[in-house]
């Protein structure tokens, strides 16, 4: 569904990224990790056409990214890391245009609506009926995620979608998400939360100075007798460091 191929990207004459190869495939859930700044939110970008490589190609649901048509872009759902709210609307009529946007008929927009609200929010009725400005950045979050699956996408791409959230919303994206994998279906997401991440994750990528310098399924993550998730992720970058020192 995803392919990136020796893509390079630079900002001002300085290279963040460098020869990123990847293939992503349906019934996936692929995290990409790594430390602030390494370039994640970078690769998400690209693939979402938001930016554009120096070099290489991109191909998305089989097509070259830059040249998707309407029908190809709106089987794919998106949470960015700004969340691109609308803070002048309220969080009914935010998704509701979410929907319009989806040529999603207002009947099934509802629908989608009130089901997902049900899931993420304690009180809908109220909640959905104040202005976006005056949520909580958990709130917004949770709005940008309803948003991201309004149109339930073969490609959900979510870009950090655990940070803000409280431990019992956290823990209904986890359900969720588990519930949404399917054969049909590709999850890529990027996560500083790794505790949630190998909960859901059947792939994982490490970003780290400007490479993909891991592509591993889960359970072949190189974790040693008695280390954690978190500190062989902590192992493998401090390694890779100290060997360029």
């Amino acid at each position: 569904m995803i392919s990136l191929k020796s893509v390079n990207k630079s900002f001002n004459g300085n290279s963040v990224l460098e020869d990123i190869n990847l293939s992503l495939e349906r019934a996936q859930v692929y995290c990409l990790l790594g430390r602030n700044g390494a370039g994640k939110t970078t690769i998400l970008n690209l693939i979402l056409d938001l930016l554009t490589p120096d070099s290489g190609l991109i191909e998305v649901l089989n097509k070259p990214g830059n040249k998707l048509d309407n029908q190809s872009k709106a089987r794919i759902g998106v949470l960015r890391e700004d969340l691109a709210v609308i803070n002048e609307l309220t969080g009914f009529d935010y998704l509701t245009l979410t929907g319009h946007f989806y040529n999603m008929s207002g009947i099934a927009a509802d629908h989608k609506i009130s089901e997902l609200a049900d899931y993420f929010f304690d009180e809908k009725e109220v909640e959905l009926k104040k202005r976006i400005g005056t949520y909580s950045f958990g709130m917004k979050k949770k709005v940008a995620i309803i948003a991201a699956l309004i149109n339930e996408p073969d490609l959900l791409i979510l870009d950090e979608p655990f940070a803000g959230l409280d431990p019992v919303s956290a823990k209904r994206l986890v359900t969720y998400l588990k519930n949404y994998i399917s054969p049909e279906r590709l999850i890529l997401l990027s996560s500083h939360n790794l505790n949630y991440i190998k909960q859901i994750s059947t792939h994982i990528g490490i970003v780290h100075k400007k490479r993909l310098f891991l592509d591993s399924k889960i359970n072949d993550f190189p974790v040693r007798e008695g280390e954690s998730f978190e500190d062989a992720f902590c192992r493998l970058i401090e390694t890779e460091i100290e060997t360029e020192i």
